[in-house]
């Protein structure tokens, strides 16, 4: 007999009952026998549009075509070919009718390896992401039953890169040494490894849906194509972050394969993550979907260096806002210019950072302490020999407590606390033996400064209105070599007006005064300052840079000054001496009478003045 038909394969699923058969579309030819011994079938298939929809294994478009022979309750298929993956599949197919078993000893060639990805690609091992592009061949023998349930398959697949690779493709080497068991969903490695221009994997072991323990060795020469990988791997809600430089990992994949544990060794190096940066970085990781541990590690940056242990609670590779975390480092000379990039911020302040710190918390409510001790400081333009403290850090506050910086024999001491948010400040802050001539924000070449300066300053409230009061001494304060006397400053605020008085102790006459600014608005403010035949030698030799002083030179009088801080151009001093003597070489000059002038606006205004000396008299107003 003859026959001819053609099957649609979507039917077989109904009519069997058979949910997990691929579909497509069938057609057959062929001749028939009869005999004593049996029935004998031979003839040949076209096979098209078969669509494979598994988890781990979705294509369509492949075709196969053959002949095949019925003969003793098997079907053998000699001459078996496919083409899917780009590539093609020949080889012998049999299948014995007791138990539907079937048996494929193939050879496949030009498979294309992207192809290839894509089709095993899923949302728990994005492996589509490598971007990697080859011609793959295999050797293999793939055995089944009925609807390829218990299929197991045993095989040698070789990856070659490609010979004009794609743009964005990374070309690929391999050689796979598996076997294979769907049921079990499970496949055994043998001394395999995959390979591309900068990393290298050596694999071997079982890797499986319940029970992976595959050992791999993993060395990147650079990070960044693996960048797609990682960033699928910690979710598609993630942002992405940006990974650079080189590691090394040795350990295993455990477990689940959809939900894998990462453990082992790390080694990395010039690695950056996100906003992160480290010439070294070293430790053992355990990182699954529940889970990332970073434990016994070491980073090393620019001459400093850190040793850390950090625990994040992750929920299905998430680092969400209420999960839990814990952390412990310790730092030996850290860069703060390289902390404050971490944190965004850009402080005038520099040093090395040498501290214990201890975090734990979760990640919208993170705490923190520790210890730290800084040297070679230098914030804003003011050298410190080295500053100590306790710090405790909390999404809401900053806490400095027990602070104790040196500089050159002077110290301040005292705690601080900020709260960012609300913008509030709470202090108290004593300094003693502090040598004004190591101040260089406050030196010039003219009039170079020098004294001990001590003070003790606390206060509390928003940084807008803060209420404060403390005192202040200059003791022995110097102008060049001439020495002036001590002043004594007070100040209070309320948190609206700031209230500073000033007294001095003076060998030679006497400065008091006092200063009212308002803290809102343009900080309006007013004051007074009263000198009492005070030496002005000091300032003339200094500021005019006049030497050998012949006779000796005073003031007396009254200053008022007015205007608002935030606006320079309203600054108002309105003076009223009483009493000018200038006595220098030939030159001998005293007021007749109050001196009286006003400074407004970089215009000076004279009133009243009337110079006398023994050659000299000249009258302004």
């Amino acid at each position: 007999f003859r026959y001819q038909g053609w099957l649609a394969l979507d039917d077989l699923r109904h009519i069997l009952r058979k949910p997990h058969s691929p579909r497509g579309r069938v057609e057959f030819l062929g001749e028939g026998h009869y005999a004593a011994n049996g029935v004998t079938v031979k003839g040949k298939y076209v096979a098209r549009d078969i669509q494979m929809p598994y988890d781990w294994f979705h294509d369509k478009g492949i075709e196969s075509r053959g002949s095949y022979q019925v003969a003793n309750r098997v079907v053998t298929i000699p001459d078996f070919h496919a083409r899917l993956l780009d590539g093609e599949i020949a080889g012998r197919v049999t299948m014995a009718f007791d138990g539907l078993k079937w048996r494929a000893e193939t050879h496949a060639q030009g498979l294309d390896v992207a192809a290839m990805l894509h089709a095993v690609d899923h949302d728990n091992f994005p492996v589509d992401t490598l971007h990697w592009g080859g011609v793959a061949d295999l050797d293999a023998v793939t055995t089944w039953v009925e609807d390829f349930k218990r299929m197991e398959s045993r095989g040698v697949m070789r990856w070659a890169p490609p010979e004009a690779p794609q743009e964005g493709e990374i070309p690929v080497t391999a050689r796979l040494d598996y076997d294979y068991v769907v049921e079990r969903k499970y496949a055994a490695l043998r001394s395999s490894f995959i390979s591309t221009p900068s990393s290298r994997i050596d694999l071997e072991g079982p890797l499986g849906v319940k029970d992976s323990s595959l050992q791999a060795n993993i060395e990147i020469g650079d990070l960044l194509p693996w960048n797609d990988f990682i960033n699928r791997i910690r979710g598609r809600e993630e942002a992405p972050v940006r990974i650079t430089g080189r590691a090394r990992w040795e350990g295993r994949i455990l477990g689940d394969i959809s939900q894998p544990t990462f453990s082992g060794h790390v080694r990395g190096g010039e690695v950056a993550y996100g906003g992160l940066y480290w010439d070294e970085i070293e430790g053992d990781i355990t990182y699954s979907p529940d889970e990332f541990r970073f434990e016994h590690a070491r980073a090393a940056r620019h001459g400093s260096s850190a040793t850390l242990d950090v625990t994040l609670q992750l929920e299905e590779w998430s680092f969400r806002p209420e999960s839990r975390w814990s952390f412990h480092a310790t730092l030996q000379r850290a860069a703060t210019d390289e902390l404050q990039e971490l944190f965004g911020t850009a402080y005038p302040a520099h040093g090395r950072l040498t501290g214990t710190f201890t975090g734990q918390g979760t990640r919208s409510d993170p705490q923190l302490t520790g210890t730290f001790d800084i040297t070679e400081v230098e914030a804003w333009g003011v050298p410190f020999d080295r500053i100590r403290g306790r710090l405790e850090l909390r999404r809401d506050e900053i806490r400095i407590a027990d602070a104790d910086l040196r500089l050159n024999g002077g110290q301040i001491a005292g705690n601080l606390l900020y709260r960012p948010e609300g913008r509030e400040t709470e202090f108290d802050i004593t300094g003693s033996s502090l040598a004004l001539e190591n101040i260089q924000r406050i030196q010039t070449a003219r009039w170079p400064l020098a004294g001990q300066l001590q003070f003790h300053v606390r206060g509390k409230g928003p940084l807008e209105s803060l209420r404060s009061e403390g005192t202040a001494r200059v003791a022995d304060l110097r102008v060049g070599k001439d020495r002036l006397g001590s002043f004594d400053v007070a100040l209070r605020s309320d948190g609206r007006r700031v209230h500073v008085g000033l007294t001095s102790a003076m060998e030679a006459g006497q400065v008091e005064g006092q200063l009212d600014v308002t803290l809102s608005g343009e900080a309006p403010f007013q004051g007074d300052l009263t000198l009492r035949g005070v030496d002005m030698d000091p300032f003339i030799a200094t500021g005019l840079r006049l030497t050998a002083l012949t006779g000796h030179s005073s003031v007396a009088g009254r200053f008022h000054l007015s205007g608002a801080l935030r606006r320079p151009d309203t600054i108002t001093v309105e003076a009223d001496i009483s009493q000018l003597k200038v006595d220098y070489q030939y030159l001998k000059l005293e007021n007749v009478g109050p001196l009286r002038f006003v400074y407004r606006r970089e215009d000076v205004r004279i009133e009243q003045a009337h110079i006398r000396g023994p050659e000299t008299d000249f009258v302004l107003s």
